[in-house]
């Protein structure tokens, strides 16, 4: 799940390596720690980072990307127009649908990057 965030924002990128920080403390710690996590970061009304991910804040704003300072972009989005970057969050939140479908379907057997475990 953690390849669909986008960070923004001054704050973005030590927000992303925090929740990544904290998804591998518990997975360490057991995988049954890692999949309450995981599902709980599924959850939309649980588990919402509006304020640094671009893909939260585009579901509670969809102008967001027509109003953000394109300096607090990740690199690779930053040269690129504010439609496309619209396009890429969209496919970004299709993704993360997939992969808490997939979860739903399949239990609590899926890692934060929404591959099942093996």
């Amino acid at each position: 799940m953690n390849n669909t965030y986008i960070a923004y924002g001054y704050a973005g990128n030590s927000k992303l390596a925090k929740q990544q920080e904290v998804d591998k403390m518990n997975y360490s710690m057991n995988k049954s720690a890692a999949a309450k996590r995981v599902a709980v970061k599924g959850k939309k009304d649980l588990y919402n980072n509006a304020g640094w991910d671009l893909v939260d804040a585009f579901e509670k704003d969809s102008l967001v990307t027509a109003k953000i300072d394109m300096k607090t972009l990740p690199e690779n989005l930053q040269k690129k127009s504010r439609a496309e970057i619209t396009g890429f969050v969209k496919e970004k939140n299709s993704q993360r649908g997939k992969i808490e479908k997939r979860r739903a379907i399949g239990g609590d057997n899926f890692s934060f990057s929404g591959r099942p475990h093996r």
